[in-house]
């Protein structure tokens, strides 16, 4: 995964097999520690706080992981089937994953799934209904959605 920075531009993370984040300003480097065997991708928060990561455990299944970046604390790790992308939604308390073709919306203290729903794009190939794209609105209430095939839902 590509270095990221977090929306204050205070600190860059990248993955490495682990999670690393560096402050910008003092050059301090921090391991972020979890049970997962290693990462693939992650993302900031909007305000970048919080630091998402999607990994695997040893026995390969597939984990999504969030620190608080501050404190370096690992709040929670979830065990998700076939995730396409993640993001937070705006107001933090609830983390979309994207999923061959449904969008399911979870806490992220605990990982319980709040609401979840099917896109519309119907395809014989499995990579045509992937949403490999999708953000929030401002104001947090709505979540476009931008699949391989152009549709875009909203």
């Amino acid at each position: 995964s590509s270095p990221t920075f977090s929306p204050d531009g205070k600190t860059v993370a990248a993955v490495w097999g682990k999670i690393m984040s560096w402050d910008v300003s003092t050059g301090e480097v921090k391991n972020l520690n979890s049970n997962s065997g290693g990462f693939d991708a992650i993302k900031f928060s909007e305000d970048g706080s919080l630091l998402a990561a999607i990994g695997h455990d040893d026995l390969n299944n597939i984990t999504v992981s969030i620190w608080n970046v501050r404190t370096e604390k690992l709040l929670t790790e979830m065990l998700i089937e076939d995730i396409v992308e993640l993001a937070f939604a705006n107001n933090q308390t609830l983390i979309s994953v994207g999923d061959d073709g449904e969008v399911t919306f979870r806490q992220i203290n605990s990982g319980a799934i709040t609401k979840s729903f099917k896109t519309n794009v119907k395809s014989q190939s499995t990579d045509l209904g992937r949403i490999p794209n999708f953000t929030f609105s401002p104001n947090g209430k709505f979540l476009a959605t931008l699949n391989e095939n152009q549709t875009l839902q909203i």
